[in-house]
């Protein structure tokens, strides 16, 4: 019987790391903007210290193919010069703990006037983790005031080969940016990201 909770406990510990490994996405934008005038884009310039995305060429790389893609097959052109918005995607790491613990007690029958003792069996998992965060700022060319934020916690490039990190770093980015530019529709701003 301790076997089998030890073998669930187990399983239960890879599922949930298995979980973490999905990207959770949000975004914000500003409401008065109106979206329906952007056509264009190209890269920002600029360079933060900070930005984990620089200390990782190939990462950088794969990111500006995977957001031309998807910008490409959502009907935006990349320019060289005069465009109506500027691209900035950049990231960032924190240090993150997850701590799980499973209780498998249970207490024993009577018998014969005699109860069995409470069996507390219970285990403790603590995970020590990085959590990457990528943003995906769209910046007005005309104004350079940022109008929407897209951002996709929990990314992750790490892979066994370079065609599985080209693979993931491409449903991150479409995932991200599957809600730009905001449909007035689904007006809905998660405030705080701007």
């Amino acid at each position: 019987m301790f076997r089998r909770f030890k073998i669930f406990a187990a399983l239960l510990l890879v599922i949930t790391l298995l979980g973490c490994s999905s990207i959770t996405v949000s975004m914000d934008y500003d409401p008065s903007a109106d979206f329906s005038k952007y056509k264009t884009y190209k890269w920002s310039s600029t360079e933060d210290s900070t930005d984990i995305l620089l200390k990782n060429k190939l990462v950088l790389n794969r990111t500006y193919r995977a957001i031309d893609k998807t910008l490409k097959s959502q009907g935006f052109t990349k320019v060289e010069s005069n465009p109506d918005f500027i691209v900035y995607p950049h990231a960032g790491t924190k240090e993150k703990v997850k701590v799980n613990t499973w209780d498998y007690g249970y207490s024993g029958w009577w018998s014969a006037g005699q109860p069995y003792d409470y069996i507390d069996d219970s285990v403790t998992n603590i995970t020590y983790y990085t959590e990457n965060t990528l943003f995906i700022d769209i910046v007005d060319a005309a104004n350079d005031q940022l109008i929407w934020r897209g951002v996709g916690i929990g990314f992750d490039d790490s892979s066994s080969s370079p065609e599985e990190s080209v693979k993931k770093n491409d449903e991150a980015v479409a995932k991200i940016l599957k809600n730009y530019p905001p449909q007035k529709k689904n007006d809905k701003i998660n405030g705080g990201l701007l």
